[in-house]
């Protein structure tokens, strides 16, 4: 079982396609440069109350990513990933 999962998480974007182009008149209407995010990076550090193998935390990842709305909308969208999952040894956690 998970004691506690912590996130160090950054989003990227290109601001253009969000503020580019301002005033939104005329040609600016439409912007070619999307305003999703393009990169979400970062650090998922899982906190177990016990040991756990890199086969156990990989399983975690992928039903993680699968079953998220989120993470499948964003990729939806074309956002990339490149976040990294690691687990604490069991005695790190703070009860």
């Amino acid at each position: 079982l998970i004691d506690r999962t912590e996130f160090d998480i950054k989003g990227y974007r290109d601001d253009r396609g969000a503020v580019g182009g301002l005033p939104i008149v005329g040609e600016h209407l439409a912007m070619d440069i999307p305003s999703r995010l393009q990169l979400v990076k970062g650090t998922i550090l899982v906190h177990p109350r016990s040991e756990v193998t890199a086969e156990q935390l990989k399983i975690l990842e992928h039903q993680t990513e699968v079953r998220c709305p989120v993470a499948n909308m964003m990729r939806a969208s074309g956002c990339k990933f490149e976040v990294r999952w690691e687990a604490s040894l069991p005695s790190e956690h703070v009860s």
